[in-house]
């Protein structure tokens, strides 16, 4: 029973050295994917509800689990009766958040991030920023190498803008690249 207690107190101390080590690691994310506003926001010159998305991330893990990261994204909305990309609101909206990934040593890690955001809606004739906004968000991040990852992003923002409050969902589909520290144990999935 003493060898058993031994061998499991070995293995509870090896834990660490097996674990991805992300402490001190930068990742920079390049993110496409399509958000949707709610009807509060259609006096901005938005006929269409769903929009394409483009965003940019930097982020940096204070831990092996806690990440922070600054970010911005961009949304195009359509103008009139045919989904016209190019013409249209703009939302330009930069967001800080905290991440926490659930097991980073694994080769596809869960993590939720919450923070705060402020939108900037322009459009043909009007423009907006919101007062204040939230932000949550769930994902996945699945390695696809020794520093890099593909990221699955859903999110959701509430924010108060002048006499309204709306919300924004967005799911992005991202590629990460870390600076450091991004290996991960082969044998565990």
């Amino acid at each position: 029973m003493r060898i058993m207690t031994a061998l499991f107190t070995l293995c509870l101390l090896a834990l660490p050295l097996m674990a991805q080590q992300r402490t001190g690691a930068w990742e920079f994310t390049l993110a496409a994917g399509a958000s949707q506003n709610n009807a509060d926001l259609a006096s901005y010159a938005t006929t269409g509800r769903f929009m394409p998305t483009v965003a940019a991330r930097v982020g940096y893990n204070v831990s092996d689990h806690i990440g922070l990261s600054l970010a911005i994204s961009q949304a195009r909305g359509a103008h009139g009766t045919s989904f016209v990309v190019l013409d249209g609101a703009s939302y330009l909206a930069p967001s800080i958040a905290a991440t926490f990934a659930t097991s980073p040593a694994s080769r596809f890690s869960p993590f939720i991030s919450a923070g705060a955001q402020s939108t900037r809606i322009s459009g043909r004739y009007t423009s907006t920023r919101s007062t204040w906004g939230a932000l949550i968000g769930v994902g996945v991040l699945a390695q696809i190498g020794n520093r890099s990852a593909l990221r699955i992003e859903g999110r959701t923002a509430g924010e108060s803008f002048a006499g309204a409050r709306s919300h924004t969902s967005s799911l992005m589909l991202g590629f990460s690249v870390f600076t450091n520290g991004c290996r991960r144990d082969a044998s565990r999935n």
